[in-house]
């Protein structure tokens, strides 16, 4: 599991403060009414391990030919500031820093300050950061400048000369999936770059097989044309893949992303817009099997029922559900709940997206 435990968030988006530490499991259900800071707390996830890390779906434009370094504007952190407006909207109240304090495996604290101009710090167990943005890495900068390479699994401290083929590079380790038609038809052009990669692996027709068992016609395999990506009947004749519904474009999109890129971290804002309820059960469930962590936010009823049902179909199902709430000085309240409550909670009629109130998180 990638992040055991967001210690603190303070002064990030709309949260001035964590009223408390928060533990995650491998997978997590965020409800809250809205604007009760589910938005914010993925972003700030987002933001792991390094803001200024290349976004993984964006293209890697040059702007200096001699640096060799990409626009700023395809960084995670710039990336967030312009889907609202600008750096100043990621800081509470649009002045001052932002400071986002996590516990990852092995007890690594990572601690993470932005600005409203964009300048951004990074500590690991109390030591500075730096990314190199042609490589992709992270290193510890220690006074001489001498750099170290940090791992993001078993091996925090191996010099940069033994651990070349060891050296994990960071723009994929997470991947956020905000609720953005845009965006979502944005993952087409990555898609497009590797097409190669997606039929070698099997992932078109693998992805096209298991939404199809949510519809109510049968597609075989997502191939690309000249004109987009097609998903291919099994008469032979194809549709185009924005000719579809909203939610099956949206999940075979998403699912070919992430089954490409394998990240450490899925991170699905509005999960359930669009969707069937049965599009939804296949979805948890493939998201629940996958080698990943997940925090999804959602307003679905649906969701919470069939999280229930994996918990008695699967094994060693380690989710939770986490009720948010802010109060008026902005503070974010939380409150757990094991898949054990969630079932007498649903068993007993009482539906768990009301609790937030009755139970004065």
């Amino acid at each position: 599991m990638l992040i055991e435990e967001i210690i603190e968030i303070k002064e990030f988006r709309g949260i001035k403060e964590l009223a408390e530490p928060l533990l995650l499991r491998k997978f997590n259900v965020l409800i809250g009414k809205n604007n009760s800071g589910k938005s914010a707390l993925l972003e700030a996830l987002f933001l792991f391990p390094h803001p200024e890390r290349m976004h993984p779906l964006r293209k890697q434009e040059i702007t200096n030919k001699k640096s060799k370094k990409p626009n700023r504007e395809h960084y995670v952190l710039f990336n967030l500031a312009i889907r609202r407006h600008g750096l100043s909207s990621l800081i509470y109240k649009y002045s001052g820093t932002a400071t986002i304090i996590l516990r990852c495996s092995e007890g690594k604290k990572w601690e993470i300050s932005i600005n409203e101009s964009g300048s951004s710090k990074v500590k690991l167990n109390g030591r500075y950061l730096t990314l190199d943005s042609k490589t992709d890495l992270l290193y510890y900068q220690s006074e001489t400048k001498k750099k170290i390479n940090i791992m993001l699994s078993q091996h925090p401290d191996i010099p940069l000369s033994s651990s070349k083929r060891l050296m994990t590079k960071i723009s994929t380790i997470s991947l956020y999936f905000p609720y953005d038609t845009d965006f979502i038809r944005s993952i087409d052009e990555y898609l497009t770059k590797n097409e190669n990669s997606l039929m070698k692996y099997g992932i078109h027709s693998r992805i096209a097989q298991l939404v199809s068992q949510e519809l109510d016609e049968k597609f075989t395999e997502i191939v690309l044309k000249k004109d987009g990506w097609y998903l291919r009947r099994e008469d032979a004749t194809y549709i185009h893949i924005d000719d579809v519904g909203d939610g099956l474009k949206k999940a075979a999109r998403i699912m070919m992303v992430a089954e490409l890129l394998k990240p450490k971290l899925i991170l699905w804002d509005d999960f359930d817009t669009s969707l069937h309820p049965s599009m939804i059960k296949m979805l948890l469930k493939w998201l629940a099997q996958g080698d990943w962590q997940v925090v999804i936010a959602t307003h679905s009823i649906d969701v919470l029922y069939y999280l229930a049902d994996l918990n008695e179909e699967l094994d060693d199902f380690d989710a939770q559900l986490i009720l948010l709430r802010k109060d008026q000085e902005d503070i974010l309240h939380h409150k757990e709940l094991n898949m054990d409550e969630l079932e007498d909670l649903l068993e007993g009629n009482v539906d768990p997206r009301m609790l937030v109130d009755v139970l004065k998180i």
